[in-house]
């Protein structure tokens, strides 16, 4: 038997597929793990280390272990002045165990002369390496501002002892933000003692609007009743972050005597949200009232109109149901939802055969929740069928069970 010259035979072709099956299978693997490995560096790239602008941060969280040797690797060679310390240190932090705490204190200790020095001394701490908050504490206490500020956070993040005394120490700092950061430290660690000089603080008519928030929050965050007059006068700050945040001490404990402020602020577009807290805190159906008049004047962004909901809820004014399901009609179906939840807590009867006929035309969620918000205001459990709830309200129990399938 003759084979022609491009015919192998069996024993030298085996041998060579068996080689060419091996070396295709090692490359995929290496382009399988290339491609996972890669998710962790991509986060240096990121602006944040946040999953909301880093799509990189949700993948390299999805492989832990992955992520760790890559961007611990990475750290053991860093060089000193690489700016992708902190992110890299933030990622390594947030994914924690002992390999990646290892990866930190190693690198916070190679370099302690390094800008970024305390960011890996932060991650460390974080990641629960206890020899670090020494180290914070040292750069808390005669760092420039930029180390300063994240020492102090992260020590008071951490609660650590030492923490308020070096917040205490940096109040009035020159470095604006490095003062914020100390008030803001220093309302999580403080006690009701700190407060009184917060309020001193928040008082100053020199004051900076960073700081100015920041003693705002750090005063909510201590409870603190006694600087609700301060806080009402600031509704009408400029700057809505500052405003929000004279909101949020409001919700604490809201005097009557804030209600127009707090009326004022619900018909702000920027303040809705941080207004809501505070004006269901009040619980006046004249407040609930202006917040219906806002959820329903315009399409609002989603966030605002369920803050809005959660006023009207809590003071339900006569006509607040049908207000709102005929403002629903033009909102999409997050917004309709949002609305029957709303309705279902009104106890407004008189919409349930609007409700019954919705049933026609709803699909999805919006239906699910108007079968929600009848059952809610009626107290039956008939399920989904227009023609059950129909003979209910004509005959009640007994026509619904005879339709009933």
């Amino acid at each position: 038997m003759h084979r022609s010259p491009d015919q192998k035979s069996p024993g030298i072709r085996c041998p060579r597929r068996a080689t060419l099956a091996l070396l295709t299978a090692t490359f995929a693997t290496f382009a399988v793990f290339d491609a996972e490995a890669g998710d962790g560096l991509d986060c240096l790239a990121c602006p944040t280390i946040d999953q909301t602008t880093c799509p990189a941060l949700a993948k390299a969280l999805a492989r832990p272990e992955v992520t760790v040797a890559e961007l611990g690797a990475w750290l053991d060679r860093a060089p000193a002045g690489s700016k992708d310390l902190p992110h890299a240190a933030q990622v390594l932090a947030i994914l924690g165990g002992e390999k990646a705490r290892a990866h930190l204190t190693s690198a916070a200790k190679r370099l302690g002369d390094s800008e970024f020095a305390v960011d890996l001394q932060a991650a460390a701490a974080r990641a629960g390496e206890k020899s670090m908050i020494d180290a914070l504490v040292a750069t808390g206490t005669k760092g420039e501002p930029r180390a300063r500020l994240v020492a102090i956070s992260t020590l008071a993040s951490l609660q650590a002892p030492q923490a308020a005394a070096l917040a205490r120490a940096n109040l009035k700092a020159e470095d604006h933000r490095l003062a914020a950061g100390a008030i803001v430290a220093l309302g999580k660690v403080g006690t009701n003692e700190d407060a009184p000089t917060l309020l001193t603080l928040l008082r100053r008519t020199d004051l900076g609007a960073i700081e100015r928030r920041a003693c705002l929050l750090a005063l909510t965050r201590l409870e603190f009743e006694g600087a609700m007059l301060e806080a009402t006068q600031l509704v009408s700050h400029p700057a809505p972050r500052v405003a929000q945040a004279a909101l949020a001490l409001l919700a604490v404990a809201p005097p009557t005597w804030c209600s127009p402020a707090i009326r004022w602020a619900l018909e702000r577009p920027t303040l809705q949200q941080a207004a809501a807290p505070a004006a269901v805190g009040l619980h006046d159906d004249t407040v609930a009232g202006v917040a219906l008049r806002a959820a329903t004047a315009t399409v609002l962004p989603t966030p605002n109109y369920v803050a809005l909901l959660e006023v009207v809820a809590s003071a339900p004014a006569d006509g607040a149901a049908k207000r709102l399901l005929d403002h629903a009609e033009a909102l999409d179906d997050e917004g309709k939802v949002a609305t029957l939840k709303c309705v279902a807590r009104l106890r407004d009867r008189s919409v349930v055969p609007r409700l019954v006929e919705s049933l026609v035309s709803a699909r999805a969620q919006v239906a699910n929740f108007t079968v929600y918000a009848l059952e809610e205001l009626t107290g039956e459990r008939l399920g989904g069928d227009v023609h059950v709830w129909r003979a209910w309200l004509q005959g009640g129990k007994a026509a619904a069970a005879a339709k009933a399938p």
